[in-house]
């Protein structure tokens, strides 16, 4: 009900962790801009590779970027 009140005041690209799914309301939409695929819904992780082992530097539901 917040949501929708909020929605109605201002812009849809002003709230922050909008609800996309009442069975996970954890997950967020990524968008990723790819032709078959505008928006990702899931974890994004940041994976580092050395030596042939994979370590995972970062987890989240919400987008990120990692400085490189």
């Amino acid at each position: 009900m917040v949501q929708q009140q909020f929605l109605l005041e201002n812009p849809p690209s002003e709230l922050k962790d909008r609800i996309v799914s009442l069975h996970k309301p954890y997950l967020r939409p990524i968008v990723r801009g790819k032709e078959n695929k505008r928006v990702e819904f899931g974890m994004k992780a940041h994976i580092l590779q050395t030596g042939g082992l994979s370590f995972i530097d970062k987890l989240d539901f919400n987008n990120f970027n990692v400085p490189g």
